[in-house]
């Protein structure tokens, strides 16, 4: 719950707080220590681009001891890499994710996830290791036995990239996929808005597959890309806005500036 509603702009900071010091303090009574806890706020600062404050509680988080509720190794390599991603330290970011992406250690959704990472933010940062890691990662995603909206946001990753280099590929993704931001958590709304903007920028109308519950469909599957970039345009504008907001910074907004030079 605590890493939902971190994700969601409803709830206001001093909520997310309330819950995290009730969660602190049921962890300590029932004898599971802190590490879950200092890993939320590892994350918690992560999503508000804090690179400082995430290394803070990494390290915090590291000197205790793993429980038993939400230990999962192979999912705090993939933070601990994208810490490493947020501060641009490319090749120690490899080195951290080295046991993801060489099967020594693995998840669900891992190396999709530690993939689709690398890919943004080498993607964002104009970096040539971009187009290695996308391959990397649609390979990846080609061997998941299942998806489902959680992985959104990793989607969102590798369309940034596709978007801009491999177009018709990306077109392939927002029809598969487009139908999660239906009544996606804001966060992975967020980046999936913002990530499409590229694609759209090239104007004139496409046939689309896409779902009915999307708020634009259209029965004659023809839309205009002018319109598409404009839909998405004013969700990540209204979602970087109230993150912000929330979180009293600008990392959202500065991110959607950023990608709207692309």
């Amino acid at each position: 719950m605590l890493a939902a509603v971190q994700r969601s702009t409803s709830f206001p900071l001093e909520q997310i707080e309330s819950i995290r010091e009730d969660f602190k303090q049921r962890m300590e009574r029932n004898g599971h220590g802190l590490y879950t806890y200092y890993n939320l706020l590892h994350q918690w600062y992560l999503i508000t681009g804090d690179s400082d404050k995430a290394r803070e509680y990494q390290e915090l988080r590291n000197a205790e001891q793993p429980d038993n509720i939400s230990y999962c190794l192979a999912c705090d390599i993939d933070t601990d890499a994208e810490l490493e991603l947020l501060d641009k330290n490319w090749d120690k970011a490899i080195t951290v994710a080295d046991d993801l992406l060489s099967g020594r250690e693995t998840c669900f959704y891992e190396p999709f996830s530690v993939l689709s990472k690398m890919v943004y933010h080498f993607t964002k940062n104009r970096d040539d290791g971009a187009g290695i890691y996308y391959q990397k990662a649609e390979d990846a995603l080609s061997e998941l036995e299942s998806t489902e909206p959680y992985n959104l946001l990793n989607i969102a990753y590798i369309i940034l990239y596709a978007g801009l280099y491999q177009k018709e590929r990306a077109w392939q993704l927002f029809e598969l996929y487009s139908k999660w931001d239906v009544n996606s958590e804001d966060y992975y709304a967020f980046y999936f808005a913002s990530s499409l903007l590229p694609l759209f920028k090239d104007r004139g109308e496409r046939k689309l597959s896409i779902s009915p519950e999307l708020p634009y469909f259209s029965e004659d599957e023809t839309y205009d890309t002018q319109v598409l970039y404009n839909y998405y345009l004013n969700r990540a504008s209204q979602l970087a806005d109230r993150f912000d907001k929330r979180n009293g910074n600008s990392y959202f907004t500065q991110t959607l500036e950023l990608i709207k030079t692309f």
